[in-house]
């Protein structure tokens, strides 16, 4: 698509504005995937696997540490709490070192949160060992919108889950458009799916290796009556998805509601797996059958069969060369910073730190580029105003948490690509002729002297960077 024949001279470029939407405007498609770097917003954390915050909570970040801890980044001011949020160590499996995968793992806020002050965490209990999952509620003290204290006795526990290894305990949970509580469990540990004759990827008998799905707001057992074994009798009538090994960590977008899924592989292949929003459940993602897109073993019986047409297959894999060895899965960017990102999808490896994005056009992940590397990643988070951050660290005293931002931030670099140019001259033509830049971030950039309007203040002001 040809651009117009933009100037760096204020009079042809004031000359081409008056002449309107004669000229053909460049696809803002050719922006996408500028440069994105991170700023560290949180230090010196123990053991941290996941951040979050509140619906529509911009101002504040929740840090989920293993040790059973919550705490609070204020982000008006940069600092964290003194006060932990929630302190329930006393419960919690603590970590015996960095490759110990219990602990605290899951931290999810009720949708109506700022009225109820529930909120929802998923860890593995010191009732045994190697101890088991727990799901259970909690509530905030006061008013949900100011409070930064949880109520450490309001707990209601609605979940507990044999585990009879130390690993692959998933932890993820997320609510979904719905108003369901989504509840992501590994396979029990060990290696192969090694416990039953089947596994128990493959076993409705068990809620191991599976994703869960739960009405929290009706009595127990919290079953949803359109979930897809409903009527089965437990453990069915919980179960959402199977044939799952380890996810870490799975998503809804934000703006679709669509799924993305990681799952964590074993001898070769890393996955994530995608259900656009309004497929429904009862999708089986292959384990222990497959591994990726490849046959790992076949379980006597009907239930599984390496390439089934019954299995659900993932949207984009990826193998172990170059040390690569296990997927954190992360979010979709629904944020207003960082142009062109709009719509991308962020993952990474634990062991690598590679930080990856790509994009889903008609059900296919598209696009896939290395975009920055952070050593001991342990997760993603996404803020109450839709930015996304890292978070990295498996010692005591190292954990970080970091937020993605443009890597170039000149407010005339309008797509943050690291130069004043055409390309950016572009997209300000179109945002004054009164196109739609398919992007937020894009639309907010565009507002290049930050006034609400896009006029010719703007353009004085793109002229003036030049």
């Amino acid at each position: 698509v040809a651009a117009c024949a933009v100037s760096t001279r204020p009079s042809r470029l004031l000359s081409m504005f008056s002449a309107g939407a004669s000229c053909l405007l460049v696809a803002v498609g050719t922006v996408r995937g500028a440069p994105v770097t991170t700023v560290t917003v949180a230090s010196g954390l123990n053991r941290p696997v996941y951040v979050c915050a509140p619906p529509g909570d911009t101002s504040r970040l929740f840090i989920v540490e293993k040790r059973g801890v919550i705490k609070i980044l204020d982000l008006t001011t940069g600092t964290v709490l003194a006060t932990p949020f929630l302190d329930i160590d006393a419960l919690v499996v603590n970590p015996t070192s960095g490759q110990d995968e219990r602990g605290l793992l899951g931290l999810a806020f009720h949708p109506d949160y700022t009225n109820n002050g529930n909120f929802y965490v998923n860890y593995i209990d010191t009732s045994s060992s190697p101890g088991d999952t727990v799901v259970a509620r909690y509530r905030v003290m006061g008013d949900p919108a100011t409070s930064n204290v949880a109520n450490p006795a309001s707990a209601l526990i609605l979940l507990t889950v044999d585990q009879p290894e130390s690993n692959h305990n998933g932890g993820c949970m997320q609510f979904g458009s719905d108003g369901m509580l989504y509840i992501g469990l590994g396979d029990g540990g060990g290696a192969n799916d090694q416990h039953g004759t089947i596994g128990n990827g493959q076993n409705t008998s068990t809620l191991l290796g599976k994703l869960l799905r739960l009405n929290v707001d009706i009595p127990s057992p919290y079953v949803p009556a359109d979930n897809p074994f409903v009527g089965a009798g437990p453990p069915l009538d919980e179960i959402w998805a199977l044939g799952l090994r380890n996810p870490w960590r799975f998503s809804f977008d934000s703006l679709t509601d669509d799924l993305y899924l990681a799952d964590v592989g074993q001898n070769i292949w890393e996955e994530v797996n995608y259900i656009p929003a309004g497929a429904g459940g009862g999708q089986n993602y292959g384990w222990r059958c497959m591994e990726g897109n490849a046959c790992f073993i076949s379980p006597s019986g009907p239930d599984c069969v390496c390439n089934g047409q019954n299995l659900t297959y993932p949207i984009h894999v990826y193998n172990h060369s170059n040390n690569r060895c296990s997927i954190t899965g992360g979010y979709v960017y629904r944020g207003a910073v960082i142009p062109g990102e709009y719509g991308n999808y962020f993952y990474g490896d634990f062991c690598t730190g590679e930080i990856w994005s790509f994009r889903v056009v008609n059900g296919a992940a598209t696009g896939n580029s290395l975009r920055l590397t952070h050593a001991a990643l342990t997760s993603f988070g996404e803020g109450g105003d839709g930015e996304l951050y890292v978070v990295t660290g498996i010692t005591t005293s190292n954990g970080v948490v970091r937020r993605i931002v443009p890597l170039h931030n000149h407010p005339a670099d309008i797509n943050a690509d690291g130069s004043i140019d055409q390309a950016d001259a572009d997209l300000l033509t179109q945002a004054l002729l009164g196109f739609d830049l398919g992007d937020p971030a894009l639309m907010n950039r565009s507002d290049v002297n930050s006034d609400g309007e896009h006029d010719g203040l703007d353009i004085q002001a793109w002229l003036d960077a030049m």
